[in-house]
C-alpha cells in the first residue's frame, strides 16, 4: 500500500500552526464531543507542561470532507468563522479541551465565567497564575506574549533574567512540537467508534 492510500497519517506540527488552523476554521469540533469544562487551574498545568517541555498528548483528527458540516459544534466562544455547507471539514476527535484551553488563553478569550486573559506567567517564580494584572513587571498575560510585541514587553523589563525567561516562554510556545494523528476515508459510525476507544 502506498503512503498516499493510507487511512491514517501521523504528522508533526507546532503549536503556532495548530492555533492558526483553528483560527482559520480548518480544524473543527464535532457535535458528539462534550462541552468545554476545564477550569483555569487545569489550564495552568497545561501551560506549565509546555514551558517545562513535557508532552501534552497527540491531537486526533478526522478528515471528514464535504457533507459533514452539520456535525459542527462551536467550542465555547472562540470566534472562528462558521462552516459553510460546501466546506471540507476536519474535526478534532481527541484534544478538544486541550485545544480550547490553548486557544482561549493565547487569544485572551472569555468562556463562561472564566476570563482566560487573566492567565499570566510569573517571571519571578517561573510559574503560571490566574490573576488580573495592572503592570507588566512581574506578571505577563499569556495572550500578550503570544499576540503582542514581545520585544517591547521585554524592553520594559529591567531585570535581565526576567527578559531571558520571557524569551524562553515565547520561543517555547511558538515552537512547541505537536503531533497530529489524522484519519480519513472513514464513515461517521467508524469515527464514533474510534472516538469511544480513544476516551476509554
Amino acid at each position: 500500500m502506498s503512503a498516499d492510500a493510507r487511512n491514517i497519517e501521523v504528522r508533526p506540527t507546532t503549536l503556532q500552526n495548530l492555533v492558526a488552523e483553528v483560527a482559520n476554521g480548518n480544524f473543527r469540533i464535532p457535535r458528539f464531543q462534550r462541552n468545554y469544562v476545564w477550569p483555569p487551574k487545569k489550564v495552568l498545568e497545561l501551560f506549565d507542561s509546555i514551558y517545562q517541555e513535557y508532552p501534552i498528548g497527540s491531537f486526533f483528527l478526522w478528515k471528514a470532507g464535504r457533507g459533514h458540516a452539520h456535525l459542527f459544534r462551536q467550542a465555547g466562544s472562540l470566534g472562528v468563522k462558521p462552516v459553510a455547507d460546501d466546506n471540507d471539514v476536519t474535526f478534532i476527535l481527541d484534544g478538544q479541551q486541550r485545544m480550547t484551553s490553548l486557544y482561549a488563553t493565547l487569544n485572551g478569550l472569555t468562556i463562561g465565567n472564566h476570563d482566560y486573559a487573566n492567565i499570566c506567567f510569573d517571571l519571578v517564580d517561573e510559574r503560571f497564575v490566574s490573576r488580573k494584572v495592572e503592570s507588566r513587571v512581574r506578571y505577563i498575560p499569556i495572550n500578550e506574549v503570544w499576540g503582542g510585541d514581545v520585544i517591547e514587553i521585554g524592553m520594559g523589563l529591567e531585570n535581565k533574567e526576567h527578559q531571558k525567561r520571557l524569551s524562553r516562554l515565547y520561543r517555547g510556545l511558538v515552537n512547541y512540537p505537536i503531533s497530529l494523528v489524522e484519519v480519513k476515508d472513514k464513515q461517521l459510525i467508524d469515527v464514533c467508534g474510534i472516538f469511544q476507544r480513544i476516551n476509554q
